[in-house]
């Protein structure tokens, strides 16, 4: 998943991941001159592995690998709602 962010901090965004797969972001980023405070909160439609999910912050978005509980078929969509 990417959360496109430019010039996010790492030293202030805020990420978590929960099994039941909710995953929240808020952090500060944005244009120099113009950043703004971001946050997000989403419900996968699926139950995840949060332990084993790994988050970065780069140069201009969040990437998180996220690790589905149970193997299997592709899902539907990715979303709950």
């Amino acid at each position: 998943m990417t959360i496109t962010v430019p010039n996010v901090r790492s030293s202030d965004a805020q990420i978590k991941v929960l099994d039941e797969g909710s995953i929240y972001f808020k952090g500060t980023g944005g244009p120099a001159g113009d950043e703004h405070l971001y946050e997000m909160s989403v419900q996968l439609l699926h139950p995840i592995k949060a332990a084993e999910t790994k988050c970065g912050v780069e140069a201009r978005s969040v990437q998180l690998k996220i690790v589905k509980k149970e193997k299997g078929p592709y899902w539907e969509r990715l979303l709950k709602d």
